[in-house]
């Protein structure tokens, strides 16, 4: 299993476009991403555009899924 961490980077959103990366490097594997919601909000949201240009590639292969927990901070 093998996996990728922004956390000793202190980049916040990475975990959209790391995942979309590693669905078009490894194509056969499964990838999730535990995304915050505050960094799917920031840029998550705009990687999505990428998943939807590459859908045709992506049809049929093992599961791209994005887990985004809310904790509330976006709510005002």
């Amino acid at each position: 299993m093998r996996s990728l961490l922004s956390g000793h980077l202190g980049l916040p959103g990475t975990a959209v476009p790391y995942a979309v990366a590693a669905r078009l490097a490894a194509p056969d594997r499964p990838v999730v991403a535990l995304v915050g919601d505050g960094a799917f909000q920031a840029g998550g949201l705009n990687e999505l555009i990428t998943v939807r240009r590459h859908l045709d590639r992506l049809a049929g292969l093992p599961p791209l899924v994005f887990c985004v927990p809310n904790n509330g901070d976006l709510t005002g």
